[in-house]
């Protein structure tokens, strides 16, 4: 009765040694090859019965499935390498009624245990190596009784419990979210509640794209081509930056003074940031929440839609009895679900019904996963638009950043389509920051009067179109012929050699082609694609570019001068750099600087938040001409 019982795997080893009153007491726990920090996993259970099937093969052990199980206790060493059966320390299972005297422990240890990170990263790879690989030798027969590796069912069954319940419910096998469908029957082309769904519009937009972009060019020219085109934005911007500097000021209306065009734009970017409701402890502000936040400002927070899925956008609804006005943030990409909504980037078509401005279009192509966020969010608005701001006399400000731009600027049209008095005396207002390209090139032009998009610098997602892609792998075409007459595309030893020489010479070799000579072939390239093709989409509205010069000194920085106040007074000041704009244009979403995909180390950090708040804080803070 008090012999030990083993349970082998290929992994490791466990004693189960049965102690008077029923319970187990876990003497060893080794496990080979594996060195991971100590884990505990806590497995409790009233009735052994339901364990009672993986002891049924030891007739010694057919007598105690009745008995309790208090406590298993699993510890995986740290120390593998240098472990031994031996030397493995004894864990042993308290009794229930000891347990109860050390409740916060065990609370903060069940904590643990129950954590996300542990359950999916842990006891996955455990369970996938000890449950899943085991080897039929591990439950083969021993001495005459057949083994059962009772830890590695116990652990698979728990990783696939709790992985799976670390799974969103919309992306379940079987989830009970019921998949829309339409009329005839087929499923909904506005769903995207189900990975199906998603994976149905992810590939249209795959096949789009490949027969927009198809190209001619081997894989190993593109790859030399995009390398050639990586050095020769450095080359240009280290060299004669001017000729890109003057690209920028001829794209639009050069604005003399930014405070004409950027008036209020911070407050209207701190409203699109708030709809984040991610606030860095180290702000010392009075205010914490949105709620408090809105307050500042005078508006009145009334909801506030958290929502994370597919094709859907979080949101927040304010109103100013003051100002009668009613503010709606909208949330830009900041889990998976948004970059999901993001990527069904394909263009639909949708038919109005009714012009969003007089004599607009009833038919407009958009971005798929965006219209589909933006309608649900219009349909949530209708209600409120209808017996509340219109009868009030209300205006309406919507405002968003990234994907809540884009989000704003079609719900900002489909509720001017929906409700005539919206068309009336500017009673909408969008403000879109760094929007990515949702609308087709004449909606886009039609909503100026109503919608302002800003971009910062080299924002790369104002940028992110199939129509930039496809001037791009043009351009890249112009550049293999480059190299070819030059001897130097690598398609022989001796060119590979010198295409090798030419990439070491970096930003300050020679260039490939002048800067005139990339300008000259970039409008070629523009010139060659259809601009009015339905798959191709533009920044909507009225566009203002914040720009910084590459021909400055120091391109990318700028001195601010930083103070630390306490009770109004301050207490320490100091030089900060920053990266922000040094002029601003005044043009349109169609605009030359806009289909070019701008090689910039700014890319990525010109979209972020903290970009565009210091270049409009820096915009502002000149002195007004």
């Amino acid at each position: 009765r008090y012999q030990p019982y083993h349970a082998r795997s290929s992994a490791w080893i466990i004693s189960l040694q049965h102690m008077p009153g029923g319970h187990i007491r876990v003497c060893h726990c080794i496990m080979n090859r594996w060195s991971f920090i100590s884990v505990l996993a806590v497995l409790a259970s009233n009735n052994a019965k339901a364990f009672s099937p993986l002891f049924q093969s030891p007739a010694r052990l057919q007598k105690h499935n009745k008995m309790r199980v208090s406590a298993v206790i699993i510890k995986i060493s740290t120390s593998v390498a240098t472990t031994s059966l031996g030397s493995t320390a004894t864990v042993t299972s308290a009794p229930s009624e000891a347990s109860k005297s050390s409740n916060g422990d065990k609370n903060k240890f069940q904590s643990f245990v129950s954590s996300r990170l542990f359950s999916c990263v842990v006891t996955f790879l455990v369970g996938l190596r000890i449950g899943l690989k085991s080897t039929a030798t591990s439950a083969g027969v021993r001495g005459g009784v057949r083994q059962v590796p009772v830890a590695s069912f116990l652990l698979a069954a728990f990783a696939v419990r709790e992985v799976y319940r670390a799974i969103p419910e919309w992306a379940r096998v079987g989830s009970r979210r019921k998949k829309k469908k339409s009329a005839d029957g087929s499923m909904d082309e506005d769903d995207m509640s189900s990975l199906g769904s998603i994976s149905f519009k992810l590939q249209s937009l795959f096949d789009v794209a490949s027969e927009k972009l198809a190209s001619g060019m081997p894989p190993g020219n593109m790859r030399a081509s995009l390398y050639a085109t990586f050095q020769l934005f450095g080359q240009v911007k280290e060299q004669q930056a001017q000729e890109r500097d003057d690209a920028y000021q001829q794209a639009g209306r050069l604005v003399e003074d930014p405070h004409t065009v950027l008036q209020n734009m911070d407050t209207m970017f701190e409203f699109a940031d708030w709809a984040y409701d991610e606030y860095p402890e180290e702000e010392e502000e009075e205010a914490t929440c949105l709620e408090e936040r809105l307050e500042t400002q005078g508006y009145v927070l009334l909801r506030h839609d958290k929502t994370a899925l597919p094709g859907r956008v979080a949101h927040y609804i304010a109103i100013s009895q003051e100002e009668q006005t009613v503010l709606i943030g909208v949330k830009g990409t900041s889990n998976f679900e948004d970059l999901l909504t993001d990527c069904c980037g394909r263009s639909k078509n949708h038919t109005l019904d009714s012009p969003f401005m007089k004599y607009g279009p009833t038919e407009i192509c958009v971005h798929e996963g965006i219209f589909i966020s933006a309608q649900k969010l219009a349909r949530d608005l209708e209600a409120f638009v209808n017996y509340v701001a219109i009868p009030n006399g209300y205006k309406i400000v919507i405002t968003g950043h990234s994907l809540g731009a884009g989000a704003a600027a079609i719900a900002g049209l489909l509720l001017r389509s929906k409700f005539s008095k919206l068309r009336q005396d500017a009673r909408l207002h969008v403000f879109a920051f760094a929007s990515p390209p949702v609308l087709d090139k004449e909606s886009a032009l039609a909503c100026k009067s109503f919608t302002t998009t800003i971009v910062n610098n080299a924002d790369l997602i104002p940028r992110s179109s199939l129509h930039n892609l496809a001037i791009l792998l043009k351009f890249m075409e112009i550049l293999n012929a480059k190299l070819e007459q030059q001897g130097k595309l690598p398609d022989n030893f001796k060119n590979l050699s010198a295409f090798m020489k030419f990439i070491r010479e970096g930003k300050d070799g020679e260039m490939i082609m002048t800067a005139q000579e990339t300008k000259k072939a970039m409008k070629k390239c523009i010139a060659k694609l259809n601009e009015s093709d339905p798959d191709f989409l533009y920044v909507p509205g009225r566009v203002i570019h914040m720009f910084d010069l590459w021909s400055k000194t120091n391109y990318g920085e700028t001195e601010q001068r930083v103070e630390q106040k306490v009770n109004e007074t301050t207490i320490d000041s100091e030089i900060d750099t920053v990266k922000t704009a040094e002029q601003v244009y005044d043009g349109d979403g169609t605009s030359d600087v806009l289909k070019i995909i701008e090689i910039d180390e700014r890319m990525v950090p010109d979209h972020l938040s903290m970009g565009y708040r210091d270049s409009i804080r820096s915009l502002l803070s000149s002195p007004a001409r």
